[in-house]
């Protein structure tokens, strides 16, 4: 991979401290004290796979004694190492493991380097910081489940072009970035040979990543952009899209964010609303609400991986899931204030009226048993919220008037679909309705319109087309 043999160009060393007080006494009476400090080494191997080696005198019995302590210590030994000094390379500012977690330890008789001992720590991922004044494009690359939507942007030539030096250019159909929030941004290949170019064969091998530009935004920033970049990319493909490599160029420094790559079972790129999307996910991407998904972004996240989840399951699970999203972006329209319908409309203003109500509260505490008096007193500030709200129903219908997005339009009868989400809560599904949800739980049906309300909740607007569409 041609990322890892970059990065093992240039051997990154540090010294590090365990801040595990009894150290010692995770060994034997007869082990060499532990020191105060280590000389330790960020390695980067096949399929960013990172781990640290730490070199030790071998009579100390280094990596016994932190051994025993994962075993005997729920805490994860890498919140326990002190970085005190890098000690190359020189611009490196910082090595942070704070984000990561240990997935194994490494310790046999052969780790030896010019007679040093030491033993490896493996994490699944590292972030490092270096001092960098260049104003460059930063690059996300994507994890496997991302190729197929990367590859929908590029054309090939069927003969290659053999001129004066061999050159092979794929042709990316969209050479020009594209505005999304406060960044440009590209989806591309990063392509390269695999091979030793003396072969009889080379292999051109391609990588999805996506390219950024952007003029004053923080590191954290550009990250939460491509973020939603991917879960949008996941949405549209309901396979999890997401970087595992990034370099940021941001406040005259490189941010490097390193994870673990594992490999994934892919299946098509194509979702339940591909087709309606013109099979093209930057449809989606380019008609979104990016400033509003950007200030609900876990919230967004959450949305698209319950429903991923949802598509992969059956009976009354991936219902209960897809009516529960519905539930959890109408309260988040309530709580976004979109519209005051959701709510009764008092002619007293908003103070006043919430002392009446709490005032009608109060008034009926007499008749609560005295045993939770306290209880409902404590409860009544809750209660005035409720009290306010109208029916679920009437909430339900008042939402989907918000979105624009109507059951009836795709033939489902809310009402029905309501009553079978507590028929399913209660544990009392009758057979009737067994096979009205086996019908909902068709791609075509129930799933479809949750897909659309996602859609209409994120800022899609071209949704009666969407609607109307023949499956």
């Amino acid at each position: 991979m041609i990322l890892v043999n970059l990065l093992m160009k240039q051997r990154t060393f540090f010294k590090i401290r365990f801040r595990i007080s009894d150290l010692d006494g995770y060994g034997n009476a007869g082990y060499k004290k532990s020191v105060d400090q280590y000389q330790a080494e960020l390695i980067i191997e096949n399929e960013n796979e990172v781990s640290v080696r730490i070199f030790y005198d071998e009579l100390e019995y280094l990596a016994t004694k932190v051994g025993h302590w994962i075993t005997n210590n729920l805490e994860d030994v890498l919140s326990q190492i002190e970085i005190l000094d890098i000690i190359q390379p020189n611009n490196l500012l910082s090595i942070d493991f704070s984000l990561y977690e240990m997935i194994g330890l490494l310790d046999d008789g052969s780790l030896y380097e010019d007679g040093n001992r030491f033993f490896v720590i493996k994490t699944n991922g590292v972030k490092k910081i270096y001092l960098d004044y260049q104003k460059e494009e930063s690059y996300f690359y994507l994890n496997e489940q991302a190729f197929g939507l990367i590859e929908k942007v590029y054309k090939y030539h069927v003969n290659l072009p053999w001129i004066k030096s061999y050159k092979w250019e794929p042709e990316n159909c969209n050479d020009n970035y594209f505005r999304f929030g406060g960044i440009d941004f590209r989806p591309e290949h990063n392509f390269y040979n695999s091979t030793n170019n003396r072969e009889r064969e080379i292999v051109i091998r391609k990588e999805p990543r996506i390219s950024i530009l952007h003029s004053n935004l923080s590191e954290d920033e550009v990250v939460k952009h491509v973020k939603l970049i991917c879960i949008l990319y996941s949405f549209y493909s309901q396979q999890n899209v997401e970087y595992f490599y990034t370099i940021v160029f941001a406040d005259s420094k490189k941010y490097v964010d390193i994870k673990s790559n594992r490999g994934y079972i892919v299946n098509d790129t194509d979702g339940v609303l591909s087709m309606e999307l013109k099979q093209d996910p930057l449809e989606l991407i380019m008609n979104v609400d990016v400033t509003h998904l950007l200030n609900k972004l876990e919230f967004v996240d959450n949305i698209v991986k319950r429903f991923n989840h949802a598509m992969e399951i059956l009976g009354e699970s991936k219902f209960m899931i897809l009516y529960n999203i519905l539930e959890q972006i109408r309260n988040s329209c309530i709580e976004e204030g979109q519209n005051n319908d959701y709510k009764y409309s008092f002619i007293k203003k908003n103070d006043e009226t919430n002392l009446v109500i709490k005032s009608a509260l109060e008034s009926i505490k007499g008749i609560v048993a005295e045993n939770q008096k306290l209880e409902f007193d404590k409860d009544i500030a809750g209660k005035i919220k409720t009290i306010k709200l109208r029916t679920m129903r009437r909430q339900f219908d008042v939402f989907f008037e918000h979105l624009g997005v109507y059951p009836n339009q795709m033939e489902l009868d809310f009402i029905r679909i309501q009553k079978l989400r507590n028929s399913v809560f209660h544990g009392s599904i009758s057979d009737e309705e067994k096979i009205l949800l086996k019908k909902l739980n068709e791609h075509k049906n129930f799933p479809r319109f949750v897909a659309i309300v996602i859609l209409r909740y994120f800022g899609y607007n071209n949704i009666e087309e969407i609607v109307l569409a023949k499956m």
